[in-house]
Parts: structure tokens; sequence; C-alpha cells
């Protein structure tokens, strides 16, 4: 009598982690679609389906945006090892800077995930890789709104970018996002989404550094956001993250001498 052998089970693989410096996320499984987010250096995702063999569906745990990106330019992870790539980790803090492996130098760009950094080094699948920039450690660290302004002020002068998140590009939302996720808010991805958070502040001249100011089209749509810097100015991504004048009706740019986007609200995100 042959007895079957027992086949070693291998756990599913259906998640996934960005070992890249960052991972265009696009609306359908082409290379040609729009671009409506992206994964960056160290942040993990659920792979939902898969297309073509080139091409997968994927969702982020922090926002639950959802698209397409390359199959090849991810990771996969077993759940287990998923869960623990979500734990303890710290946010690189310099625009760009090397992390350094077995034979090979990645771009590790401001708002990066570095799971399980101990402030030299860091563990990303089958190796430890070193980082000699500046870290943020969010569960550690007293939060400070000097250092989120701090933060916010790094993006200045990058281009507008429809999707992206990086300081080579990005997007209104997209850094509204960034600057709070380093300090372990996780806001959501899209504009009108984060609109939703926070208590709602009723006049400017309230309003104080880090709080989020909204802004609608000719519809009264909600189309725009930024953070305060103080009751009178504002830090956003048009054209490029620039710093413009803010009052009651909205944003005034010096440089056009005219206003750009109309107020409708105010919002307070960080606690008191």
């Amino acid at each position: 009598m042959v007895i079957a052998s027992k086949k070693k089970y291998k756990p599913r693989k259906v998640h996934a982690i960005c070992m890249l410096s960052s991972v265009a996320i696009r609306s359908k499984p082409d290379h040609q679609s729009r671009m409506i987010d992206q994964l960056l250096f160290g942040e993990v995702c659920e792979i939902m389906t898969k297309k073509h063999n080139y091409w997968c569906r994927v969702r982020s745990p922090i926002d639950e945006m959802e698209g397409w990106c390359l199959s090849h330019q991810m990771y996969l992870l077993t759940a287990i090892e998923y869960e623990k790539y979500q734990l303890k980790c710290a946010f690189a803090l310099d625009i760009s800077q090397s992390a350094i492996g077995d034979n090979k130098h990645i771009p590790i760009l401001l708002g990066s995930r570095l799971p399980h950094c101990d402030g030299i080094s860091f563990k990303m699948p089958k190796e430890s890789m070193r980082y000699s920039g500046q870290v943020y450690f969010p569960l550690q660290t007293p939060f400070k709104i000097e250092m989120l302004l701090k933060i916010a002020r790094k993006y200045l002068y990058a281009p507008y970018l429809e999707g992206g998140r990086t300081p080579f590009g990005i997007d209104a939302g997209g850094y509204i996002q960034m600057v709070f996720r380093i300090f372990g808010m996780n806001l959501p991805r899209k504009i009108e989404q984060q609109s939703d958070e926070g208590e709602v502040l009723h006049f400017v001249a309230e309003g104080k550094a880090g709080d989020l100011a909204f802004f609608t089209d000719e519809d009264g749509k909600i189309n725009h956001g930024g953070i305060l810097l103080d009751n009178e100015r504002i830090i956003h991504s048009f054209g490029m993250v620039r710093i413009d004048l803010l009052d009651h009706y909205g944003i005034f740019n010096k440089n056009l001498k005219i206003y750009t986007h109309r107020l409708r609200f105010l919002k307070r995100i960080l606690p008191e």
C-alpha cells in the first residue's frame, strides 16, 4: 500500500509591502491610466485580485484606498508577516536619504515607513538595512505642533502631482495626509473625506496652527484643502506646495493678486 505523503502547508500570501522608493497606484490595470495614489517604501497593503500576472489590485489598511499597481514592484507577505510589518515603525524625515542593504542602495523619501527601526537600522523581508537619516517615532515621541509645522514646510516647492505623496510630486489630499501620518494620525486620502474629520470652526479668527481649511468649487463641492500656519496663512499644494494668505473669503495668492480658492470651513484635527 502506498501512503501519500503530506504536502507541506504554505501560508497564502495575500498581502504585500513596498520595497521601492514609491510605487504608482492607478485607476485601471494600464500604464496609461490615471495615477490616483502612491505607496511609499515600507508601506503595506492587501492584495484584492490579480490580472494578467502583471497587475494586482491593492487596498491600503490606513485609508482603504484601492487601485492597481505592477505585481513585480511589490514583495508578497503572508497574513502573519503583514501584521508584523504593521507594528512598530519609524518615519523618515529627510527629503531623500539612501537605505543600505546587501549590495543595494534604495532612496528613502520623506514620510516613508521604516519597520522595526532602532534609529540606525530597520528590518525588511530577508534583510536588515542601515539608515543614517533622521527618523520620527510617533508612538514614543511627545507630539509638538512646532515639529508638525517643520515637517509641513519640508514639502515647500514640491510640485503638484495628482495622486502623488512624495516631496517630488504631491497633491492637496496627499500633502495633508502625509504631514499628519508621520505623527501617527491617519487621515483619509481624499480631500472630501478629510473634510468630514474633526471639529468645525465657525470663524477664521478661531483658527490656529495645525488646523485644516477646506474650500469649494462653484457647485459647492469640497475640492481643496490645506494646513494653517496661523489664522492668516495656509500651506497647501496648488501648482506646488506653497504658503498663501487666508481670510474669511478664501486663499489669496499674492503673486496672481487674486483669490484662488473659496473657503467653506475650518476643521480642528489636533487635540486641545
